[in-house]
């Protein structure tokens, strides 16, 4: 392993260091490295967060493999359905293997949540399953910022109890006042509630701390969109695309822009056929979107039949597919009753 510190400016190295492949080790070398890194930039820690720096999540390694394969399958905001599977699976095993693994089960709680806010399973069980899974890894490590930022995201997007999120988010800000993702976290919830100038302010300020973090930058072209500055939004989406090539929700956010913005269903086509996966059902509502718009209502169908599950995610929340089916039928024997929209 060969961490370095790079100034992102102008690329120049600031810090380096070897490390062996003593996975066993991996704790020790993980503090060691954030203690050079916080050294290197002249950082003071405080009591917490070096109390944060030296904790074990776990005393089993295979467990935090485990782990880390499930963060893997989850790492850019919206996924594919399988994902969020794969993940569960992943983070059971963890903490099958070592029950009082806290961040095991705070994950575990993210891919439950993540079934349930996006559609794919959009039930009472499985709101329920996000809970459970927040409640063990309160009642293992109550005051860890992690667990406190999951039960943040329960509120947000399991309950939608805005004020409450916020509330949470004011108690981790106590233990972490200047965390790049809080300021990231807190700008969601304030974009929600219609405060966009300020969700802006507090996303760019997040991208200065972390300017390598790709989901940021796609939720920055998202609310500048919001504000109708389709330039900005595009440079951001395509600065994205450039860092997770492989993130769905890149490609949607800039074909929506260029169709929403412009009117241009043809680059946003384009924009969406450069994804190298269009099975997700973001992706599916996007190509039933552009062909309703083209009124090609045979095209519209069959992007309806490969949606995964029975409701679909539209920019303003979810459909069951009969509704979008029926309303597809509604729009062609419309357009051949008028001769066209």
């Amino acid at each position: 392993m060969n961490p370095r510190l790079v100034r992102v400016a102008d690329d120049n190295q600031l810090w380096a260091e070897i490390y062996g492949n003593e996975f066993e080790a991996i704790f020790e070398v993980q503090s060691r490295i954030a203690a050079q890194v916080a050294a290197q930039l002249d950082i003071a820690l405080t009591g917490s967060e070096q109390n944060l720096m030296n904790a074990r999540p776990t005393e089993n390694v295979v467990a935090y493999q485990f782990y880390l394969r499930g963060i893997d399958r989850i790492l850019f905001g919206h996924q594919p359905e399988e994902n969020y599977h794969q993940a569960q699976r992943l983070f059971e095993q963890a903490v099958a293997i070592d029950p009082d693994f806290a961040l095991a089960y705070s994950k575990l709680s993210e891919s439950h949540r993540g079934l349930y806010f996006f559609g794919y399973e959009h039930t009472v069980d499985r709101l329920d399953m996000t809970k459970q899974a927040i409640d063990k890894e309160l009642e293992l490590d109550p005051s860890l910022p992690k667990v406190q930022r999951q039960l943040g995201y329960y509120y947000y997007q399991g309950l939608l109890d805005y004020e409450r999120v916020l509330e949470q988010f004011a108690n981790v800000a106590k233990v972490l006042p200047n965390d790049a993702r809080l300021l990231q976290d807190i700008s969601y919830i304030w974009r929600r509630q219609g405060r966009i100038r300020e969700t802006l302010a507090h996303q760019l300020s997040a991208f200065e701390m972390n300017p390598t973090a790709a989901g940021l930058c796609i939720e920055i072209a998202h609310t500048y969109a919001v504000l109708r500055m389709r330039a900005e939004s595009l440079f951001y989406c395509d600065r994205a695309i450039d860092m997770a090539p492989e993130n769905n929700w890149d490609y949607f956010l800039k074909a929506i822009v260029h169709v929403n913005g412009s009117g241009d269903v043809g680059a946003a086509k384009t924009a969406l056929n450069l994804c190298p996966d269009l099975h997700s059902n973001v992706l599916i509502w996007t190509q039933y979107y552009l062909a309703i718009l083209e009124r090609d209502y045979a095209e519209a169908h069959e992007h309806l039949g490969k949606v995964n599950g029975d409701v679909i995610l539209m920019q303003s929340g979810y459909l069951p597919v009969s509704m979008l089916q029926g309303l597809t039928y509604i729009y062609q024997e419309e357009s051949a009753r008028r001769g066209g929209f």
